[in-house]
């Protein structure tokens, strides 16, 4: 599942995947990770890749986790979004590409820990 992605949510996948089938996810504060978006190669005319990724696979986390139903809500969250043609690219390549290979095996499990606070909004879309 995780070549759907490419880059941004693929550790969210694999996390989520592991907490509804029993594992525990562990978080280690001690460790220091260092992420570089952009720097100094950033240039003001260029789209950001995990801007634009990061819409894209939200769309894919959606409907894998949460079906039809969490597919329509994050399409709707994503027109809401500042950038709406940034989003109307990511909602295309999306259906164009995507949509059809996402499996759906998880939907209908719950757990606690599947969710995501912020842009992606995720505790809203878990029916408790």
């Amino acid at each position: 599942m995780a070549e759907l992605y490419f880059l941004y949510l693929e550790d969210v996948d694999l996390s989520w995947q592991a907490w509804l089938n029993g594992y525990s996810v562990l978080y280690e504060p001690s460790a220091t990770v260092t992420h570089f978006s952009g720097g100094r190669f950033y240039r003001g005319d260029l789209v950001s890749a995990e801007q634009y990724l990061g819409l894209r696979n939200f769309l894919i986390i959606s409907k894998r986790f949460f079906g039809s139903d969490g597919e329509r809500q994050a399409i709707e969250m994503l027109r809401a979004f500042p950038d709406r043609n940034l989003a109307e690219v990511a909602i295309g390549e999306y259906f164009d590409t995507y949509k059809d290979r996402v499996p759906t095996d998880y939907v209908g499990r719950s757990h606690k820990q599947v969710k995501i606070l912020g842009l992606n909004r995720f505790h809203a879309l878990r029916k408790e």
